[in-house]
């Protein structure tokens, strides 16, 4: 039972309606600031965040003839609610349950401590340059994940003290940040203290948690097992996925951050000013110096526990940044199942921006205490901290200063689905190709800011594009090598010049061609020879191939996929129904 504090030890909650409501407030307020061009009606489409009108549910979302499940069961959660939940309601619900539980779940940890710590705690938790980074390349999975770390670690704790119905709790919030792979590790990682460590918990509870999370990982390991490019790895990749200095501290002084992201359009502008790395810092300091109190506030094992995972984050992110290292752990990533997934350098930072958001008041608490400054200085010190965090990184207000803006598609798009729906229903045999051949694409209509191609998710086809990502750092942009052998064998029909289109194209089991002609790099237009033009619409044209596709593509693997995420989808509503159900019983009992 070492580490396992008892519920009797516990100090009395820092009272006070104010003291209660103040913490919420102040995590709506930061999200609001953060978020405000992004609630207003329409989609934000930047990087890889994209979300349609309606998203169908296709057998490349569960991972099925595909490339990486880099985002299952995101992907098939929300072909399954957008539908019935407009695409854009969905999105906004998903960006500020992100931050608004990051900031609630900081203050629940610490929710022992004055006000002034958490209202800190809050803000460290919500704006930093980890969420900035994350939130323009479009990672809400990811961030949704961080948001329900706290969370996670609050019910890990009450499942080591043996608390009851403890294990259904780690079984439902986790569930949460199970959407991405990295999420669904993160998940992993963090319940460890309550499944390998000495506690209170049963054995059956452990094994209940621990099969709970690995059927949730299931969703995306099983396809990433029987993808047809597992052990493919673009070893050449692993450079381009690591860290990214941002001003004079370099690679050290960006991951001490939380920042350091590869793709440096995403960085705000802010990360290059000369005293971020020292604020850095200066907050990593302090954490440390709150370590002990953390461990009283939380669990000792938990918070040490957080704290290894925080370090050894940091080492392996910067030892996949070290030329000696990169090969060795690039051929390491080549032999284990989706291990491209693995790549990214800065997601391995997540732990670390966690510890400090919840350290770091607590050590300036302390340095203050052990000073024996008074309150109103501690409370001042503390006021400070809870704004630095802004004045640090003031570019992630309003939008990432409007790079995470709502727009409308325009008509043409639903024009153009309702034709594919139309013509689909007469004969549905054959996908589609999404012209240019290019996985993003910058739109007028979107501020000219860059996005993954929606066409995949806005038809109710399976539609291809290049899956070959280019990486911008230190100036230049490098192209990684895709992992689809669909779309590699597609984009070499598309430059070679010996076969026409329209007799290379059916093979490959294509039916349409897609063409945004309002995007640069056209294909000539000869290439499109023979292609029947059935639709057009400003800024697209329809194009079918005469011949019916004669590659019959076999989806073996789907049933499997679509079982194990079915399952998944099962064990979760069961969580949430009996916790729901446990919460209604102790209402009515009180």
């Amino acid at each position: 039972m070492s580490g396992v504090v008892p519920p009797t030890a516990r100090e009395p909650r820092a009272g006070g309606m104010w003291a209660r409501a103040a913490p919420l407030g102040w995590s709506i307020a930061l999200t609001v600031l953060v978020l405000a061009p992004a609630l207003i009606p329409g989609y934000v489409l930047s990087y890889d965040m994209v979300f349609t009108p309606e998203q169908s549910l296709l057998p490349w979302m569960f991972g099925a003839d595909s490339g990486l499940p880099r985002a299952v069961p995101q992907d098939p959660f929300v072909g399954l609610v957008a539908g019935p939940v407009a695409g854009q309601i969905l999105q906004k619900v998903a960006l500020v349950a992100a931050l608004i539980l990051a900031g609630t779940g900081a203050n629940a940890v610490l929710r022992q401590s004055v006000l002034p710590v958490r209202l800190a705690a809050i803000t460290l938790a919500i704006w930093n340059p980890f969420v900035a980074e994350r939130l323009v390349i479009g990672h809400w999975a990811l961030l949704l994940a961080y948001g329900v770390a706290p969370w996670v670690l609050l019910r890990v704790v009450q499942m080591r003290r043996g608390d009851p119905g403890a294990w259904i709790r780690v079984v439902a919030v986790s569930a949460i940040g199970c959407l991405v792979p990295s999420g669904a590790i993160l998940m992993i990682v963090l319940v460890v203290p309550a499944l390998a460590f000495r506690s209170l918990a049963k054995a059956r509870e452990r094994i209940l948690v621990g099969s709970a999370l690995l059927l949730f990982s299931s969703t995306w390991l099983v396809a990433a097992v029987l993808n047809p490019a597992n052990g493919r790895l673009d070893t050449a990749s692993v450079p381009a996925f690591a860290l990214s200095g941002e001003n004079w501290a370099g690679l050290l002084g960006a991951a001490v951050t939380g920042g350091g992201i590869w793709n440096a359009d995403v960085v705000p502008a802010s990360r290059a000013l000369p005293w971020v790395p020292l604020v850095g810092l200066g907050l990593l300091t302090l954490a440390l110096l709150g370590r002990h109190r953390l461990g009283r506030t939380l669990d000792r094992v938990v918070a040490m526990w957080l704290f290894a995972l925080a370090a050894v984050g940091l080492v392996v992110a910067l030892l996949l940044s070290w030329s000696l290292t990169q090969s060795v752990l690039a051929s390491l990533l080549t032999w284990i199942p989706g291990g491209g997934l693995l790549r990214d350098g800065q997601k391995l930072l997540l732990p670390l921006v966690l510890l400090v958001a919840l350290a770091a008041p607590l050590g300036l608490l302390t340095l203050l205490e052990n000073a024996k400054s008074a309150r109103r200085v501690r409370n001042a010190a503390l006021a400070v901290l809870a704004i630095l965090p802004i004045a640090v990184v003031p570019d992630l207000a309003m939008g990432a200063l409007g790079k995470l803006e709502a727009v409308h598609y325009p008509q043409s798009w639903s024009d153009l689905r309702d034709r594919v729906v139309a013509d689909s229903s007469v004969n549905a045999a054959g996908d589609a190709i999404s012209l240019p051949w290019s996985a993003f694409r910058r739109y007028e209509w979107n501020g000219n800011r860059t996005v993954l191609d929606p066409m995949p998710r806005y038809l109710p086809i399976t539609v291809l594009t290049d899956d070959r990502l280019p990486v911008s750092a230190q100036g230049a942009v490098e192209v990684s090598m895709g992992d689809n052998p669909r779309s590699a064998a597609i984009a070499a029909a598309l430059t070679s010049g010996s076969r026409n289109l329209d007799e290379s194209l059916p093979e490959l089991g294509i039916r349409y061609v897609i063409e945004q002609t309002d995007q640069p790099m056209q294909l000539p237009s000869h290439r499109l020879a023979g292609l029947e033009l059935v639709a057009e619409y400003p800024g697209l044209r329809l194009w079918s191939v005469t011949e019916a596709p004669s590659s019959t593509r076999s989806f073996a693997d789907y049933s499997l996929l679509v079982g194990v995420n079915t399952c998944a989808l099962l064990v979760l509503l069961a969580a949430w129904t009996a916790l729901i159900a446990a919460r209604i019983r102790t209402r009515l009992v009180n």
